[in-house]
């Protein structure tokens, strides 16, 4: 498969990983969670290779969704010591955790762990980061994964305990907020729209919440409005299973942009689009020949997927590529209005950032998506 990618490595040795709104996060070995400016981190990464002729770069790099990368750059790496990364730095906070899984949305950052789940609240001023505000547990259970969705509306995938929602009646979370949803042992989820998947060991579980209605409504009736938003957010979701696609046996599930992706039995890779017009919803295929996936996620670029010892990428349907075979944890970020095509791998000694661009403009028949066609998260 024919891919372009420029990247930036950081020495160091980090735990965990994300980029908001100009703002890279990373959680260092002594369980800090440090923020830096992602403008500065690109000048430390280009230094004296930044001239007027790599403009394009540099723009590529802050906003990389919206750019192509230019032939000349294509495959390049820049490398930033642990030591110049400090002159980026904004602020840091200790979170006492290893996390398992860490989000942000609405400047809320979600950190999940062995611990249970935590929020942090933060603070910006002319679009910078200036305080972390405050550091609150909202669930006291073992968690894996966290997916946040609007109106500070959060899933937990809190193995034991299940597939757990906390839905606040207001800004901060209270103990009657917190649903436990499904009781099997669940490790996984992701939470898109009005629909929320939870992958477990006894299958994937859907639930389908009711769509909360849009505020351009009720410009003149805007009590009215947080009434009708506050009655929705206490309705059950419909409760069901994702059995079967094309006959084939699913075992994991999640979103990406506009499409909803499989895990099969036999180890193969399906996506349909979240049309609402089902009948003419084709479903695509791809066979991996590995005898288990760990996981997959999806961005703009494809598909990837993390087998026993390596990390693949599918993109169009008929392209493979093979992204790192040495690696301990990476994650994308699909709902990013700037950062849809990075991936983050982290290594021994190292984060390696990149952004890809696939080569080939044909999405519909892609194991990613466009920008176009998703919901973005609100950054700011």
């Amino acid at each position: 498969m024919d891919i372009s990618t420029v990247s930036i490595e950081i020495e160091g040795d980090y735990l965990s990983s994300f980029i908001y709104s100009g703002v890279l996060f990373l959680v260092d070995m002594d369980f800090k969670l440090n923020s830096y400016s992602w403008d500065r981190v690109v000048n430390l990464a280009l230094g004296n290779k930044f001239r007027i002729g790599n403009s394009d770069l540099r723009k590529y790099l802050l906003n990389s969704s919206r750019n192509k990368i230019k032939e000349k750059f294509n495959g390049r790496r820049y490398f930033i010591t642990k030591r110049d990364l400090q002159k980026a730095n904004e602020r840091s906070i200790y979170i006492g955790v290893w996390p398992s899984d860490i989000n942000l949305y609405r400047n809320t950052i979600y950190i999940a762990s062995e611990a249970g789940v935590n929020t942090i609240h933060i603070k910006w001023e002319m679009g910078n980061l200036t305080e972390y505000k405050s550091n609150v547990k909202i669930w006291d259970c073992p968690s894996f994964r966290i997916s946040p969705n609007s109106f500070y509306r959060l899933a937990i995938a809190s193995g034991q305990e299940g597939l757990v929602t906390v839905i606040p009646q207001k800004k901060y979370v209270e103990d009657k907020d917190v649903k436990v949803r499904v009781k099997s042992v669940c490790t996984d989820c992701d939470w898109y729209k009005n629909r929320l998947v939870a992958n477990t060991v006894g299958g994937v579980s859907v639930l389908d919440f009711e769509p909360i209605p849009d505020i351009k409504d009720y410009e003149n009736h805007i009590e009215e409005y947080w009434r009708i938003v506050n009655q929705v957010k206490l309705e059950d979701p419909l409760q069901g299973n994702i059995k079967k696609i094309d006959n084939k046996t699913v075992v994991n599930s999640w979103f990406g942009g506009n499409k909803e992706f499989f895990l099969t039995e036999d180890m193969t890779i399906a996506f349909r689009t979240l049309n609402p017009d089902q009948q003419n919803n084709k479903t695509l295929m791809y066979q991996i020949e590995e005898d288990s996936i760990v996981t997959a996620r999806t961005a703009t670029f494809g598909t990837v997927v993390e087998t026993k010892d390596t990390l693949k990428l599918i993109g169009q349907e008929n392209g493979f590529h093979t992204l790192d075979n040495d690696f301990v944890t990476w994650r994308v970020f699909p709902r990013s209005k700037y950062y849809a095509n990075q991936i983050h791998i982290i290594k021994d000694k190292s984060i390696v950032i990149s952004a890809i661009d696939p080569k080939n403009d044909n999405l519909e028949a892609s194991f990613g998506f466009s920008l176009g066609d998703v919901e973005l998260d609100k950054e700011l």
